[in-house]
């Protein structure tokens, strides 16, 4: 690799692209959206539900082995969307470095150590953590807490079968999305697994009120790709590209990270500077992606 060919991205952001197989599956898979035919037929709605529901544990327990331990799940608007709805619920705080939109949404929840955060909060962790992109043993760090937790799994289906975890007993949500792995963040599709009902998305889900598009096109995802299929196809590259810049490989394949100050620019909050490693990818080998 010719060291002029890398021209690093600005942006804090992750931006992830479109894979163009994921996309080909997609359009394959997709029957024609019409608007004027009946998109809330309750029977065919609930239908799809109850299969994609099935099929998320299925294509999660692969990674998580015990995610079946939180009984309840629904339909959201991406992460983001909910942690909108948790955050009216729950008095949440998080740790420096990771996912900040809860400190948008309510200012000074974050801390520098578990032990600071006060008992009747629920601890917000991303898992791989936002801030690295590595997965790290919830157990041992949350030895010492009886708070109850909020995972973030916004990085799953970027890590090798080799990289694993379980949920600790004290889990009370855990938050998935396609955004990160699939390049699917304009969707805007989700799900929120919890182990207790949460009153109101039990109505909207009993009375099936849910986006069909986006249930359909959660079904190809986990019917066609592998939660390891994007670290299958993108390692190398990784690989090859973290050694340009001299930065570490995350457990996230789209991810690498460095406390070499030449990338202060990308240092979050916890110290540690997260690279997204998307761009060189789309840069370097332009026909894997989606235009």
């Amino acid at each position: 690799m010719k060291s002029s060919f890398y021209c690093i991205d600005s942006s804090r952001l992750v931006k992830t692209k479109l894979l163009k197989e994921v996309e080909q599956k997609l359009q394959a898979s997709l029957q024609p959206y019409s608007f004027t035919q009946n998109t809330h037929n309750y029977q065919e709605m609930l239908t799809l539900w109850n299969s994609l529901a099935e099929h998320s544990y299925i294509w999660l327990e692969k990674v998580i082995p015990n995610i079946r331990e939180l009984k309840y799940i629904y339909f959201t608007n991406g992460i983001t969307g909910a942690l909108n709805l948790l955050a009216s619920l729950d008095d949440i705080a998080l740790l420096r470095g990771d996912y900040h939109w809860l400190n948008l949404l309510k200012p000074n929840s974050h801390y520098g150590h578990i032990n600071e955060i006060p008992k009747n909060k629920i601890i917000y962790l991303s898992q791989p953590f936002a801030a690295d992109g590595n997965i790290f043993n919830l157990n041992k760090i949350l030895s010492e807490s009886s708070h109850q937790l909020l995972i973030d799994g916004a990085y799953i289906g970027s890590t090798s079968e080799e990289v694993t975890f379980s949920l600790p007993n004290n889990t009370k949500y855990f938050t998935f999305s396609l955004s990160k792995a699939f390049g699917l963040g304009s969707v805007r599709a989700g799900l929120l697994f919890s182990s207790t009902p949460i009153d109101a998305l039990e109505k909207l889900h009993q009375a099936a009120y849910l986006p069909q598009f986006k249930l359909e096109i959660m079904s190809c995802i986990f019917n066609n790709f592998s939660p390891f299929y994007l670290h299958q196809t993108l390692h190398q590259l990784q690989k090859d590209v973290c050694n340009h810049l001299e930065i570490e490989q995350s457990h996230s394949v789209i991810l690498g990270y460095t406390s070499d100050d030449k990338y202060k620019k990308w240092q979050r909050d916890n110290g540690v500077s997260r690279i997204s490693l998307t761009p060189y990818f789309a840069q370097h080998t332009p026909n894997l992606f989606a235009v």
